[in-house]
């Protein structure tokens, strides 16, 4: 195939963009049964409200004492920026609304980690995976625009000299030598994979 435009390869980008997020999402929504069953029947939610027990016995009551003055002060604050630019008002616009409980941590986590399937961390809750960026990266139309490019990265695998100059290159574009060597692990693991199945897959 002859090599493509850049109005072309767009025209693609936006295709699979396009069809990759309304695929995710309907991806999610059959999900949600199954996501919903696990997490709040009754022992789902039981397994979710341990959490309770801890921490959250004392932040549940202390946010709901907190609730009446939050809403009393950060509307105050409101109102005050909007006839005046003093830092007073910005200050009490951004008050917290209270303590995140050890159960709000765990539903967030789940949600990410089981229905959305995004990245996420909250301290040692974490979600690696990013079933949106591989269902647009896995569109049919997106193999032409980087096909090639992967093909030249997957025959540094077995190339040190390759790989350190593929290193030095990203260490043009990120903070850290240690972040390049991460991103370029990243860039040959995906396209050794894509050379061998011809689809990306970034983990879960």
């Amino acid at each position: 195939m002859s090599e493509l435009s850049k109005q072309q390869k767009a025209t693609l980008v936006e295709q699979a963009f396009a069809q990759g997020s309304a695929e995710y999402i309907a991806a999610r929504r059959a999900m949600v049964a199954g996501f919903v069953e696990r997490n709040y029947s009754f022992k789902g939610a039981f397994d979710i409200n341990r959490k309770a027990f801890g921490a959250d016995m004392l932040k549940t009551p202390a946010n709901i004492l907190w609730t009446p003055p939050y809403f009393l002060l950060s509307g105050l604050g409101k109102l005050s920026q909007k006839v005046s630019k003093g830092k007073l008002g910005k200050g009490l616009s951004k008050l917290p609304s209270g303590f995140k409980t050890d159960v709000e941590r765990e539903i967030s986590w789940r949600i990410h980690n089981q229905l959305l399937e995004l990245p996420y961390v909250d301290g040692e809750l974490s979600c690696e995976r990013n079933a949106l960026f591989e269902n647009i990266l896995n569109q049919d139309c997106l193999q032409d625009v980087f096909s090639e490019s992967f093909e030249i990265i997957a025959e540094l695998v077995n190339d040190e000299a390759g790989k350190q100059a593929l290193e030095d290159k990203l260490c043009q574009y990120v903070d850290s030598r240690k972040a390049a060597s991460e991103l370029s692990s990243v860039l040959l693991s995906v396209a050794a994979g894509y050379a061998a199945n011809k689809s990306v897959s970034l983990g879960r």
